[in-house]
């Protein structure tokens, strides 16, 4: 794993990370999204790594979230699953911006998917909700 890509596992990393994404310098993204993007299935269940996934996907060009989507798509299921990943699959969706992208989430996956509702910590219903104050 390239430095950057570890970095990204790396609490203070991240965080140095996501600013260098803030300061919206097209050079710094695609040389964060090179080095990270053959490692981004793994990164968004990292618990640091999926923050820095999430403001990539906010900073991303359209080719660079195609490309993200794609690369994903055969471990869509899994990172779901998984309470960092669930929030990066969210971003994801949150960004989708051209057909392309759409269409991956449009697309049948296996009845897997139909757990998420009862496994994924963000759509499961708030038990305190439900209680009276």
């Amino acid at each position: 794993m390239g430095e950057i890509a570890s970095l990204c596992k790396d609490q203070h990393g991240c965080r140095y990370l996501q600013k260098k994404l803030e300061e919206g310098i097209p050079d710094h993204r695609d040389i964060i999204f090179r080095e990270t993007f053959t490692h981004f299935a793994d990164l968004m269940t990292d618990p640091f790594g999926n923050y820095l996934c999430q403001k990539l996907l906010e900073y991303a060009s359209d080719e660079q979230r195609n490309l993200i989507c794609d690369s994903v798509a055969s471990d869509l299921v899994n990172i779901s699953l998984n309470m960092h990943g669930t929030r990066a699959v969210q971003k994801m969706i949150d960004f989708l911006a051209t057909g392309r992208q759409v269409r991956f989430f449009g697309e049948p996956y296996p009845a897997e998917l139909t757990l998420l509702s009862d496994q994924s910590p963000l759509c499961r219903p708030d038990p305190l909700h439900h209680r009276r104050a």
